[in-house]
């Protein structure tokens, strides 16, 4: 004797199936959707730095599933349109400049004004610093150990990193010529006995 299924069990089936059918596009549609999305705002375009989350990159492709973008240690990180959209988007070079904030850490028994000065020569003797806005050197905040000086200039976005590995460079050369200290944080231990 065989046995059917009944319609009740095969109706259970067939919502069974559909319900998975269904979640399985869900995500696809979902993609689909940011895609059309991310086409049509635009928030960043092919050759763009930008951050996804947390990861940065030079976007490479934007198709209407995902994004491609390749980091700087060349590796290739293909994120989904709706996590894209879902998540904050940073782009890097959607400005023509961006702003470089240094801090830097001297001895309290540093002659600020000569520290300043030093630092406003580096800013103005290098090509890739805008000179407009004007470069600003200031005493950010007190530490523990060193007060620390604000190195704020402007550049051209294509020279942002530059800027910061060349003017680090030039401040340790410039600042150990004048004798101006960067002290590290340091500890007394007293041993009671």
């Amino acid at each position: 004797r065989h046995s059917f299924p009944t319609r009740r069990s095969s109706d259970l089936i067939l919502g069974a199936s559909a319900l998975a059918i269904g979640y399985s596009l869900k995500n696809s549609i979902s993609q689909l959707t940011s895609g059309m999305v991310l086409v049509g705002t635009r928030p960043f375009k092919h050759g763009d730095t930008i951050e996804i989350s947390g990861t940065q990159g030079v976007v490479q492709k934007v198709s209407l599933m995902y994004t491609i973008i390749t980091t700087s240690n060349n590796e290739e990180v293909i994120v989904p349109n709706n996590e894209v959209l879902n998540g904050k988007i940073i782009n890097l070079t959607k400005n023509k400049t961006r702003r470089v904030n240094l801090t830097i850490g001297v001895s309290y028994q540093t002659n600020i004004d000569l520290a300043k000065s030093l630092l406003n020569q580096i800013a103005l003797d290098n090509p890739k610093i805008l000179k407009d806005p004007e470069p600003f050197m200031a005493i950010q905040s007190f530490g523990d150990s060193s007060i620390i000086l604000l190195f704020r200039v402007w550049v051209l976005a294509d020279n942002y990193s530059a800027v910061i590995f060349e003017s680090n460079e030039q401040i340790k050369k410039i600042f150990d010529q004048n004798n101006i200290s960067m002290p590290y944080p340091q500890r007394e231990v007293r041993i009671l006995q």
